[in-house]
Formats: structure tokens, sequence, C-alpha cells
């Protein structure tokens, strides 16, 4: 609805300019909660996002109609300050009531969640767009995030307590700021599988919104009925096509000065936030049903890794048309294709921050969802005002599309190279001195599909894990066993000889 406000209001060529404003927020305001998140209870401050977000909501609701400015400002700040940190916390709160074997199978139904609002969201705004004012809707979204605080009172009160663990022996020393960032920098630089996460998500996140950016504008030209050319034109009645857009088809055929993006009519907005609440419904849909019925399926099958080069594969093979053909039906295909392989590449990616070191774990997380991801925004929409200076029409979208490639080719690269380190970052930590229940998280992790000697690596640990606790040598047995290789078949055949009952 703001997107199609902001358009409305301003002209499609200025949506750069929300969406760096709006990644620049989130940034500022994931630095500023980082303070709060260990000085008092994760919930706690949720709720207190909710309700300072739901406030400024309210108050812009007076705004609209008399300063579209300080209108957008408000709304703007309350989504990404206060309401886009749920983005950073849920993944966390999620991530620390399962283990690496669990979130497999629970990921996937939580994160639905996620996707149903989606298709309640767009069928609501489908429905509603053309009969309601945007004050309206703001105040249904107001209505949501009070439900959102029900949820954490009631479940407070319903859930049972689970008694903690005596910390008494551990005295835990405050961190600052200043060095929860020389922290993560340190792990970045330290931590290969690190590195690459923060890779892929920042070119992930350019491509997501290079695509955003192509698939809001071809809506705008079928609202108004305005296309541009595209580089492959096909002449209908010989079925011949020209690439690259050939001099005598275009200037015979298509019109190739397109007048610059005016602003849109009250009508023509109201069809261009049906139509995109619609379309978003739609694709939440498929995605809900990819969510539900395959991705725990595909990750246990091909693993987390092999689980997160699905989408980079998909995308690369969806760009073509869109390349070739922009315009109304390869953007929403491509925009369908990205969203249904998109639940899968997240669920498999939340899964692999089980591999960070503990004491990292949790900044890792907040970095890559509340600052590398804005960053990416944040350069995708430069690029595309600094290609908007100096090109137009097919010449612009062509350069975004090459863009596009591009992003969505490094991150294929650095997928694939991901896997090797996901496998050592693991190994290293299921040598090294930590926690039992860490160890056991590691050897789930080296237990999934798609890691090279693993069978190896575990029975090597098996071997030298006489002095590990039961648990964890009863860990390594299960998982030689689970992975069928008769070459650690001696090592197994040890176990009957362990000296704990347990084991054998």
């Amino acid at each position: 609805i703001i997107t199609a406000e902001f358009i409305e209001q301003f002209r499609i060529s200025f949506l750069p300019f929300l969406l760096i404003v709006n990644a620049v927020l989130i940034i500022a305001g994931t630095l500023f909660f980082e303070r709060l998140i260990v000085r008092m209870k994760r919930e706690v401050l949720m709720i207190l996002m909710i309700l300072f977000g739901a406030t400024t909501l309210f108050f812009a609701t007076f705004l609209y109609g008399k300063s579209p400015i300080a209108f957008f400002s408000l709304v703007v700040f309350a989504e990404s300050v206060f309401l886009a940190q749920f983005n950073v916390f849920i993944p966390i709160l999620v991530g620390d009531r399962f283990s690496p074997l669990e979130s497999q199978k629970t990921f996937p139904i939580v994160e639905s969640a996620d996707t149903i609002g989606g298709i309640i969201g767009g069928a609501l705004v489908g429905i509603l767009a053309s009969r309601f004012a945007m004050g309206w809707f703001i105040y249904m979204w107001i209505g949501f995030l009070a439900f959102v605080i029900f949820v954490f009172v009631i479940a407070s009160h319903i859930t049972q307590k689970i008694p903690s663990l005596p910390q008494s022996e551990v005295k835990k020393l405050p961190i600052t700021k200043k060095d929860q960032i020389k922290q993560i920098f340190f792990g970045i630089k330290q931590i290969p599988f690190f590195k690459s996460l923060v890779i892929i998500v920042f070119f992930q996140l350019v491509f997501m919104n290079l695509l955003e950016f192509q698939y809001t504008k071809a809506m705008e030209q079928h609202v108004t009925a305005k296309p541009e050319p595209t580089l492959s034109y096909v002449i209908s009645k010989s079925l011949k096509a020209d690439i690259l857009g050939i001099d005598d088809v275009l200037k015979n055929s298509v019109k190739d000065d397109i007048p610059l993006p005016r602003v849109l009519t009250v009508q023509e907005q109201a069809v261009l936030t049906e139509k995109l609440g619609t379309f978003k419904g739609i694709f939440y849909g498929m995605a809900f049903i990819i969510q539900i019925l395959f991705a725990s399926r595909i990750i246990s099958s091909l693993g987390v890794v092999g689980s997160m080069l699905l989408n980079p594969i998909i995308m690369l093979m969806s760009l073509v048309g869109m390349f070739l053909k922009f315009g109304f039906l390869s953007s929403v295909i491509t925009k369908l294709n990205f969203e249904a392989s998109n639940v899968v590449h997240k669920n498999a990616y939340f899964s692999s921050h089980y591999a960070f070191p503990h004491p990292i774990r949790d900044p890792a997380a907040e970095f890559l969802e509340g600052v590398v991801r804005p960053f990416g925004a944040i350069i995708g929409m430069f690029l595309v005002i600094g290609l908007q200076m100096l090109f137009a029409g097919k010449d612009l979208s062509m350069w975004i599309h090459i863009l596009m490639f591009v992003a969505m080719g490094i991150t294929l690269v650095e997928t694939i190279r991901l896997q090797s380190r996901y496998t050592a970052v693991s190994r290293n930590q299921l040598f090294s001195e930590i926690p039992d229940v860490e160890k056991i998280n590691f050897i789930e992790i080296l237990a999934q599909r798609g890691h090279k000697d693993a069978p190896v690596i575990i029975s090597r640990k098996f071997v030298e894990s006489t002095q590990e606790s039961p648990i964890v040598r009863m860990k390594l047995v299960s998982a030689l066993g689970q992975m069928r290789d008769y070459d650690i078949l001696p090592e197994i055949l040890e176990a009957l000889y362990d000296r704990d009952i347990d084991v054998r």
C-alpha cells in the first residue's frame, strides 16, 4: 500500500529513494536496539517496539492527505526502526528453541506463519483497496500489531515455565557495543563461513531490491497501459524474433521514446494497489505450498547448502525471459519464482546459523539481518538511481537486468564455496573445548547431507572421545549409524566394548 501511495505522489522514478531511506533506518534501528537487547528480556523489548511503532502509525494517520512528506516520514520510521527489527529478533528467538536437526522440520512450519500472513494481507488489500482509503489500512495495520501483543501476553501465562540452569559459577562480564562490533568483524575475518554468508546475503538483497523495482515498474506500466520496448520483439504474424532491439523493427513497430513516468491518478493508484496486493497474495500462496509440502524434505535431502543453491539457479534461469522480454508477464513469473524458491533458501539459511560459534551466534545473526540486508538494499537502489541518470526505457531495464545477473551469479558461486566452509567451521568447533550441548549441535550439523568426509570426521572424533561424556559418545554413534557408511563399521563395532553401558 505504501509503495502504491508513494508512486501516486512522487512517481516510480523516486521509489529507490524510499527504499534507501527505509534501509538506512533499519540499520540505525538495529544498532540502537542491540544496546537494549543485552539489558532487557527480548520478548519485552519486542512488545515495546510494537507499542512505539503502532503509536507512530496512529499519529501518521492525522497527516494523511495534508502533508505527504510528513506522512511518509512517520510511516517509514515506524516500519523501519520499530517493526522491521522483528526480522532480526524472530529468527534468533526461534533458533534458541530448537537444535540443528529439529530446525530442518520446525523452521518451515514456523516460517509458514509469515507466508500465511502474506496471503491474508495480500487478499485484504486486493479486495479492499478500491473501497477504502489509505488511512483505513493503517488502522488495520495497528489492529494486527495489537494482536501480536495479545499473543505475547497470553503465551507468557499459559506456557509452562522451564527452570533455568544454575549460573552461579559463571560470571558474565558486560559486553560494550564497541566490543561487540570488534567481535563481529573479527569473526568475519577469522571465519570464512561467516564471510561467505555476508557476501551471499548482501548480493541476494541487491538482487531482490532490483527485482522489486523492476516488478513494481512493470505493474505500473501495466496499469497505465504504457509498456516500454523490449530487447526481443516478436512479430506476431511471422513469429520471427529480433534480438537486442534491431532498429527497423523497433522504429516501425514499437514507440521507443517512452515518456517520463508521471504521477498516477487516484483511480490508477487504486488499481495498482489492488494488483500489488492480489499478486502478493498469489506469490505467498505458492510459497506456502512449497514451504509446507516440500521445504523440510528438500533440506533433508539436499542438505542446508544444497537447498540454498536452488534460489540462485532458478533465478538465473528466470532472468533470461525478463531480460529479453521485460513486461508484466515476465516480471510476474520471475517474482513468483523468487518468492517460491526463497522460502526454501530462507529456511536453510536460518538453519546454517547453528554453525556459528556460540559467543557470536546472536551478534552474527543480528549483523546479517539488521545491517548486511539493508546495506544490500541501499547499494541496489543507488545503482538504480545512477542508471536512471544515464539511461531510460529499454536501455535502463537492460542494464538493471545485467546487474541482476551479476548479483545472482556471485551469489551462486559463493554458495557453492559455502559448503566446504560450512563443513570446516563445524569440524573445528566439534574438536574444540565447548559444552556438551554445543558438541551435540555440531554432530547434528555434520550428520546432514552435503558434507564431504563427514563419516571420517565423526568417526575420528569418536575414536578420540574417550574422555567425553556418554551423551556425546552416544550422539556420535547415532550419527555414524545414520550415515550408513561401511567404511566406518570398525568404529561402530568398537562402541560395543565401550566402558559405559548406555554407549554399548
